[in-house]
């Protein structure tokens, strides 16, 4: 049988887990927000910006790969790091998507500081959510990934 100190504890991990989600859906839809009025805005007329959602797909992959296929130690490995440099290239290729897209005169710089602006929160996103629900500490995680 529980006692009122279990159910306590148990409502606190709880709530402390439903504000970790909350949050990340938040700050996932500023971002996406961001991105879509960089886009929609009369002003600036061209979807040329959300050419970033496939940078979004794809940088969580290399590093969910290697979580799921290796055991994750103390000292780093080869698998990790390399997993780790493709994801710096895919996230650094969303920055620069809507820089270069600026340089070509495709789309203004008020549409890409709205895409900057919202690959700042996705990424953000992305990065939370790795360390939230991936962390050894078994009152707080979920281990979903």
């Amino acid at each position: 049988m529980h006692t009122g100190k279990q159910a306590s504890k148990f409502f606190s991990i709880l709530c402390i887990c439903v504000i970790r989600v909350v949050s990340l859906a938040f700050f996932g839809a500023c971002g996406a927000l961001l991105v879509v009025l960089g886009c929609a805005l009369p002003e600036f007329g061209s979807w040329w910006p959300l050419f970033v959602l496939l940078p979004y797909v794809l940088a969580p992959i290399p590093i969910t790969v290697v979580n799921r296929t290796t055991e994750r130690s103390a000292t780093s490995s080869v698998s990790y790091e390399v997993a780790v440099f493709l994801t710096t290239g895919i996230v650094m290729s969303a920055f620069g998507i809507p820089a270069v897209l600026t340089h070509v005169n495709k789309i203004s710089t008020g549409a890409m500081a709205l895409t900057i602006g919202g690959n700042i929160f996705v990424f953000l996103t992305l990065f939370l959510y790795f360390n939230v629900f991936t962390s050894d500490d078994d009152d707080f995680a979920w281990g979903i990934v």
